[in-house]
């Protein structure tokens, strides 16, 4: 019973859809492999810059980062800050996958998800900076 109980916690409320078509096979092969290398899943030890295991010693997070244009962009210009990208759209979580892997970025960590269950896992006060573009009303 706990069990379900705690995976009710972490079910998606979307307003929105969370696929705007089918998968192209390159979005099912990001998906599949490279969530393994660049995800985070839930539930999960606690949130700190130690999970990019590179130096990092900031995090900024994103809520609502699309197709990750935004995310990549700032991970490349700024590859001593860690960055957490959380988006529940599998089109754009994919896609923001595949440009992480293309542009071998090692500090950038995907949440394919609600970002706001990632909030009861980051140690206080780890979060330098929060991006809110585009949530899930």
């Amino acid at each position: 019973m706990a069990d379900d109980k705690e995976k009710e916690r972490f079910v998606i409320q979307s307003y929105g859809r969370r696929r705007s078509h089918g998968l192209s096979e390159t979005q099912k092969d990001a998906l599949l492999n490279l969530a393994n290398e660049y995800g985070i899943t839930l539930p999960t030890k606690i949130l700190n810059p130690a999970i990019f295991f590179n130096g990092i010693s900031k995090i900024f997070v994103e809520i609502g980062f699309g197709a990750g244009e935004h995310l990549i962009q700032n991970a490349i210009q700024n590859p001593e800050v860690g960055f957490i990208g959380c988006e529940p759209f599998e089109n754009g979580v994919a896609k923001a996958l595949k440009a992480i892997h293309e542009n071998n970025l090692k500090n950038v960590k995907i949440f394919k998800g609600d970002g706001r269950f990632l909030l009861d896992f980051f140690e206080n006060s780890s979060i330098d900076r929060f991006y809110i573009l585009f949530p899930d009303p």
